[in-house]
């Protein structure tokens, strides 16, 4: 099955959005939109709204179409409900960043082996995202992201590492095509 869903997606939803300027899903609609990314964006959360200045939908199905990615930022228990969401809205791959799955044992790892029967593409649980800067896409919760265009495409199981090479590239005046936290890998392997 195609990854070009996650690597090249016509649209993103980011489920779990916050006005809250501290919370992650502030972070992560931010990184959508301030790196540029050319095709819609349509926050996701129950209370609607605005943020950073686009309408916020209650939940997937109310998005105007059926948004290719699908970033997850919300809590464990809540991320099945909107992977069948997604799935019988017609998107294709989605990006779980939450935590509390595999990594955690028992609960966690039911949770984690129910997201991944949903037949969409996924990357994580428990991961920090991707980036692919030739398609302007900040879908991480990292904020300081080169953007200097480079062939280097890296895939990490740990964010953390992903941090450690950004600030690496930084200080080398390098840049990058593309980067890939695979977290606990429920889908996407490597």
């Amino acid at each position: 099955m195609s990854l070009d869903a996650l690597f090249r997606p016509r649209s993103v939803a980011v489920v779990g959005a916050s006005k809250d300027a501290a919370k992650l899903g502030h972070v992560l609609l931010k990184n959508v939109i301030d790196y540029g990314f050319a095709g819609e964006v349509y926050p996701v959360n129950p209370s609607g709204g605005e943020i950073l200045g686009r309408t916020v939908y209650a939940d997937l199905k109310s998005t105007p179409t059926a948004p290719d990615l699908v970033l997850l930022s919300i809590p464990n228990r809540a991320v099945p409900g909107a992977i069948r969401d997604a799935a019988a809205r017609g998107s294709r791959a989605a990006v779980i960043l939450s935590s509390g799955f595999g990594e955690m044992g028992g609960d966690g790892a039911a949770l984690q082996a129910e997201v991944k029967s949903s037949g969409l593409r996924i990357l994580g649980p428990n991961c920090m995202g991707v980036y692919r800067l030739p398609d302007k896409l900040n879908g991480t919760y990292f904020w300081e992201l080169p953007r200097r265009a480079g062939n280097l495409g890296f895939i990490s199981q740990s964010g953390a590492y992903g941090g450690m090479l950004f600030g690496e590239l930084r200080r080398r005046a390098m840049g990058i095509s593309t980067f890939v936290s695979i977290g606990n890998q429920a889908d996407i392997t490597h």
